[in-house]
């Protein structure tokens, strides 16, 4: 919030002991806008052939990336993906199904 201060002629922010509780947003943002799948330097990969359809990830993933149709993975959403592993770690395949890889080996 900015303040005019009439003593020295000019607008300042004022601070936050200034600032008057409350407050209303009146356009709130949604997180379905924001493309956060490149805060993490990796990306997570799947590989359908070794996945058993168990969806553990699915049930664990806290951004809702993974992409499941007809109770089939069918793939991971990247432009949510942050990067928290907890779907690798869950994934009871063996090799698993979920695993990281550099962003730059997946443009090559």
């Amino acid at each position: 919030m900015i303040k005019r201060d009439e003593a020295a002629g000019k607008e300042r922010l004022l601070g936050w002991r200034e600032v008057e509780p409350g407050g209303q947003v009146m356009s709130p943002g949604t997180s379905v806008n924001y493309k956060t799948g490149d805060w993490s330097p990796r990306t997570m990969n799947w590989n359908p052939e070794t996945c058993t359809n168990c969806l553990l990830c699915w049930t664990t993933c806290p951004d809702n990336c993974m992409i499941v149709e007809d109770e089939q993975m069918k793939g991971i959403d990247t432009f949510y993906c942050k990067g928290c592993g907890l779907c690798e770690n869950i994934c009871p395949t063996k090799p698993k199904s979920l695993s990281f890889g550099d962003f730059s080996e997946e443009e090559e």
